[in-house]
């Protein structure tokens, strides 16, 4: 079996950057993020956990580069550091309920009909 080849994709750099996606409570900080930077402690105000768990997914998303950091006195700010990532999620978005967005993907997938079965 032979498989799909992409020069210009780095596979371990997708696989680790999806990996810092997998989470909620990281997401949920990417998204504030998108109306540009926040102080750490608004983000950690977004999820149920402590400022510690919180500051431990800041650290993962920055970790893989998604977001970048900036002291400021005795703030850290973030920001989006690959803002192309929120166009991603919105074609996962999409893609799982088209309605929810229309227009907001530049994707067009089709969704496969599910195949009937054949009766005997």
């Amino acid at each position: 079996m032979t498989e799909p080849h992409e020069p210009h994709l780095d596979l371990d750099t997708c696989t680790d950057l999806l990996k810092a996606l997998a989470h909620p409570v990281r997401l949920r900080m990417v998204l504030a993020l998108e109306g540009g930077e926040r102080c750490a402690c608004e983000l950690a105000d977004l999820s149920p956990c402590d400022r510690t768990t919180s500051s431990k997914h800041l650290a993962v998303l920055r970790e893989a580069g998604i977001v970048e950091d900036r002291r400021e006195g005795t703030r850290i700010l973030y920001s989006l550091k690959l803002s192309c990532v929120l166009s991603m999620l919105r074609c996962v978005n999409r893609f799982a309920d088209p309605a929810s967005d229309p227009g907001g993907c530049a994707c067009s997938l089709p969704k496969e009909e599910p195949q009937r079965r054949k009766e005997s």
